[in-house]
């Protein structure tokens, strides 16, 4: 911005006329038109005197870079005042502004406002469901408690993002759109403000050939107090707000970037994995370029986000090279892969896989009273061995006995019964894996190393047998049925049911109940397809 044209905003807004400030500097409005036309400029001393009378500095003044006269006299003001003055330019401009309106083009003005508000609104909605489903697909081996955790914490991230960024846009546009023609209209000298309506020229380009003028009427019974002139006016506390969403973006940007770590972290450890690998297959082969450049794509996309949040310049020309020759051998890998994979043969089963079977012996005091219980009950079998004395009772994993390492139990007590529950982990030690895994894969085996938790089978003499189904009934609905082999108990229910405010206890081994003097129980048995179900009633007898 030249001279003279600061000149005239510096005039104008300590509300000097051409003749007074002629009159203070001691020349003539001549010289001072002169000036403000940038014909001429003043001596060095009437500078000085102008720099002095408007509290500004020569250089900022006489330097043409210097664009924003707003920010001249704001040298000696801290930020916060800045921003606070700026927005209460920003406030006072905007009631000036409507003031002086028509109730037609107030009207205009809100309207383009709402539907530019609707738009954001809908706009909004879609970015924030996307950017939440691609972020959290990331996350998704998370435990449900903290992915949700997660989930909360990425939601309001965004959409306070997504919410300041629009109030931004919003403000923006009211700006561009009425405040800035409103100092355009406010500083046309060649208006009459007494008199005359202000005139808006908003010119809007259709099929880059044609060019209209509309007209945005004013209502003049009154001036505005304040009139900001400089039409590139950009408020202090809009500047302010973009850097907290930008800060908030870079922060977020940054948090993208340690996924991008962890994936770089992975694809270098997949890499170490598959060249150790490559003596079986040309498969690992391509697995290892593939691998090689997708490391290199995840490298270049850290490097472009680490460079976006230090505002470092990026060479999008030799990232794209470098993205494509990553692309070239990820596609060369999938292609020797592909030839690769053809070696090899699949398997369903789990021949061939060395391991052994468990059982465990109960201890011989706990027959009397004991329900056996599986953790996750999907049923179990007794089998009968009438060769077993009455004190003896086995129990043993089944189904992919190979994979069987170890049966875990624990014991409870509940309603006077003894109950023990079961859990036969299926699994093959780490050692165990690595050598059957590298003899399928010099043989050119593929398999599934899974095998699900097996299943329990109970082994005793008949006489136990049903003992062990009789204590069962005592606390559960059983669902059972004889078998060529034994018995076959398929699920248990929920039998007994209390309801009491006072204490009470149940014994299933007799069928007794006990409560407080001060308690009255009742107790009602109801018919159900596998048994009886017993409800119990308990209040004090005050209640």
């Amino acid at each position: 911005m030249k001279f003279g044209d600061k000149l005239i905003l510096l005039r104008k807004k300590n509300g000097l006329s051409q003749e007074e400030l002629a009159s203070k500097l001691n020349v003539s409005r001549q010289s001072v038109s002169k000036w403000e036309s940038n014909n001429t400029y003043p001596e060095t001393d009437k500078i000085i005197q102008i720099c002095n009378l408007f509290d500004c500095r020569m250089d900022d003044l006489i330097n043409d870079k210097v664009n924003d006269i707003e920010q001249i006299d704001r040298k000696s003001k801290n930020n916060l005042a800045i921003v606070f003055d700026s927005f209460l330019e920003f406030v006072i401009k905007t009631i000036n502004m409507f003031s002086s309106m028509k109730f037609t083009s107030i009207l205009k003005c809100v309207v383009e406002l709402g539907i530019l508000i609707l738009i954001l609104f809908v706009c909004g909605l879609i970015i924030s469901s996307v950017c939440i489903n691609v972020i959290m697909d990331l996350v998704g081996f998370l435990s449900r408690d903290f992915y949700y955790s997660i989930y909360n914490i990425v939601q309001a991230i965004i959409e306070i993002v997504l919410i300041c960024f629009s109030g931004i846009i919003v403000v923006h546009v009211f700006k561009i759109r009425y405040l800035d023609f409103y100092d355009k209209a406010l500083n046309d000298e060649n208006t009459n403000f007494n008199k005359q309506d202000l005139v808006e020229e908003n010119s809007a380009k259709s099929n880059k050939s044609e060019k209209e003028n509309n007209k945005v009427q004013f209502n003049t019974n009154k001036e505005p107090k304040i009139i900001i002139r400089d039409k590139h006016t950009t408020f202090a506390f809009l500047t302010t707000l973009s850097k907290i969403i930008v800060g908030i973006f870079k922060a977020f940007v940054a948090v993208v970037s340690c996924c991008f770590v962890g994936t770089l972290v992975s694809i270098v450890a997949l890499l170490v994995v598959s060249v150790f690998l490559s003596k079986y297959s040309i498969l690992f082969v391509g697995a290892d370029i593939g691998l090689i450049g997708i490391g290199i794509i995840n490298v270049i996309i850290l490097i472009c986000l680490t460079y976006f949040i230090v505002n470092k310049k990026i060479d999008f020309k030799k990232c794209f090279f470098a993205i494509l020759s990553s692309l070239v051998a990820v596609g060369l890998g999938i292609g020797l892969g592909a030839i690769g994979i053809t070696e090899f043969s699949f398997k369903d089963d789990i021949d061939g896989i060395k391991g052994n079977n468990v059982s465990k012996e109960l201890e011989k005091d706990v027959v009397s009273n004991l329900v056996i219980d599986v953790h996750d009950m999907e049923g179990y079998t007794i089998r009968i061995d009438n060769s077993m004395s009455d004190d003896i009772i086995k129990v043993v994993g089944i189904n992919h006995e190979k994979f069987f390492k170890k049966i875990n139990s624990w014991s409870s007590t509940d309603y006077g019964m003894r109950i023990y529950s079961f859990h036969n982990s299926s699994y093959l030690e780490f050692n165990e894996f690595i050598n059957v895994l590298n003899n399928d894969l010099e043989n050119k085996i593929f398999r599934s190393y899974y095998s699900p938790d097996g299943k329990i089978e109970i082994v005793c003499n008949e006489k136990i047998a049903k003992k062990l189904i009789d204590n069962a009934k005592k606390i559960y609905l059983v669902d059972y049925e004889k078998t060529d082999y034994g018995y076959k108990v398929n699920s248990y229910e929920q039998k007994i049911y209390l309801d009491y405010s006072c204490e009470m206890e149940y014994d299933a081994r007799n069928g007794e109940y006990s409560y407080d003097d001060n308690c009255v129980c009742t107790k009602e048995v109801r018919m159900a397809p596998n048994g009886e179900l017993i409800d119990f009633d308990c209040k004090y007898k005050d209640e």
